[in-house]
């Protein structure tokens, strides 16, 4: 973690927020009233209460090398912060309303039970995890 982070493994919350957004990193600094990380490392993190926030960047190696890095500090929880609740609830919407954005046949029966509900639950722990930082 020090070398993607430049923070030391005891600087890290039990709490982990993951983005690949740095306005969330940013907004998080402001909630907390703590100061915002420069852009020299190549995981920006800040952490406040015990929670920490990382942004790792984009891209699939990235996500596989924070999973990984994850275990040397080995948090009580942590949850990914970003726009696949949206997209899917958007994309749900796009086969339910059959605007022919996208093929009939991507969206089964199951798949808009599957999508709706991935969407609610990330929407139910957002919520959730907000209204504890009051």
């Amino acid at each position: 973690m020090p070398r993607y982070t430049k923070h030391a493994l005891e600087d890290f919350g039990e709490y982990i927020l993951l983005t690949n957004f740095n306005n969330y990193v940013d907004i998080f600094c402001e909630k907390f009233g703590v100061e915002k990380p420069d852009y020299t490392s190549n995981m920006r993190t800040a952490t406040a209460d015990g929670i920490s926030i990382i942004n790792f960047g984009m891209g699939s190696p990235n996500a596989a090398i924070i999973m990984d890095l994850l275990s040397a500090v080995s948090p009580k929880a942590c949850l990914f912060l970003g726009w696949s609740a949206l997209i899917a609830l958007i994309m749900m919407l796009c086969g339910a309303v059959g605007t022919g954005v996208l093929p009939a046949a991507y969206f089964g029966i199951p798949e808009r039970f599957s999508v709706f509900a991935a969407a609610l639950f990330n929407a139910a722990l957002g919520v959730a995890l907000f209204r504890d930082f009051r």
